[in-house]
């Protein structure tokens, strides 16, 4: 533009030259602008990233307001888990007790030695 401006020889060719030299100072003034601006917003921003397992359920908003359903699941939900510990541990202790009672009959049918039999 500056080379135009030079070769310029009425004064309309000049201020047209002017006119678009303005015009792009304008423009590239607007667009430093935009950059600052651009540069100041991402300097302080923050990316919030959420991350989901491919197959795993969506977990989907409760419609239960005053959260009777959740407590009448959440009771059936704790006595089933109670029955479960009270069967794995009778699983757990039943044979201890089934070798006890068996030693307990061995030992009553053979007597005890102080004891004699009428």
């Amino acid at each position: 533009m500056l080379a135009l401006l030079a070769q310029a020889h009425n004064i309309n060719d000049i201020i047209t030259v002017q006119n678009q030299l303005g015009q792009i100072t304008q423009q590239i003034e607007q667009l430093k602008g935009q950059i600052q601006y651009l540069d100041h917003n991402t300097a302080y921003s923050t990316i919030a990233v959420t991350l989901v397992e491919a197959g795993a359920p969506v977990q989907s908003a409760s419609t239960d307001s005053w959260g009777f359903a959740t407590a009448l699941n959440a009771a059936a939900h704790n006595f089933v888990t109670t029955v479960n510990y009270v069967v794995s541990g009778l699983g757990a202790i039943g044979p201890v007790v089934i070798l006890l009672g068996l030693g307990y009959l061995v030992w009553r049918r053979r007597g005890s030695p102080g004891l004699k039999r009428a």
